[in-house]
């Protein structure tokens, strides 16, 4: 158990396993698990719907803030769900775990949501070139971005590397930001196999 107040943001392409994960590590820390879509949706941040992506544009912005003011007011612990991390402020998160997956298997997960495969390619793409990573690493601390391959790990022992993270523990360097790299000729000819 972590003595003082943490926030912890969950973040990654989507079908690496946020919200499973992040809701599992929300009962085991006894935080407030909060997404960033939900909270979108319920409190009408909303701005359009982009059709060509078959996404939903969010008022960023406005989001963001009412967020930091959520955190700043609450006394738990929070682990907050999302693919757009980077909208938040980075002085009020201690740490950012992003979720990765193999192209293959990621493309596998999403298609079995019956998504468009227009939707499905753009995601892998991201995950291939590691956008999310990208977008993470322009707004935030390196020393407080992690990386998890999430390709063949179950929930729980996802949540246990998290723990073993914020609590320091001898092996949570290996998982610092940029020792996945999906770019390789092994991971892409695997995909298009």
């Amino acid at each position: 158990m972590v003595s003082k107040k943490i926030v912890i943001l969950i973040t990654g392409t989507p079908g690496t396993g946020k919200t499973i994960i992040a809701k599992l590590l929300s009962e085991r820390l006894n935080a407030e698990y909060l997404s960033l879509n939900d909270l979108a949706f319920k409190y009408n941040f909303i701005e359009s719907y982009d059709k060509d992506r078959d996404t939903w544009v969010i008022k960023e912005k406005e989001l963001s803030t009412f967020v930091k003011e959520k955190i700043l007011k609450s006394e738990k612990n929070i682990v907050i769900d999302s693919h757009m991390g980077e909208i938040l402020d980075p002085k009020i998160i201690d740490y950012i775990i992003i979720l990765r997956t193999r192209p293959k298997v990621l493309k596998e997960r999403l298609s079995e949501r019956n998504w468009k495969e227009s939707k499905v390619n753009e995601n892998v793409q991201a995950e291939i070139l590691g956008i999310v990573t990208y977008n993470i690493l322009q707004h935030f601390p390196k020393e407080r971005i992690f990386e998890i391959d999430t390709s063949d790990k179950s929930p729980n022992e996802v949540v246990e590397i998290i723990e073993k993270i914020i609590k320091h523990e001898k092996s949570f360097k290996k998982y610092l930001v940029g020792k996945i790299d999906w770019l390789d000729e092994e991971a892409i000819s695997k995909f298009f196999d």
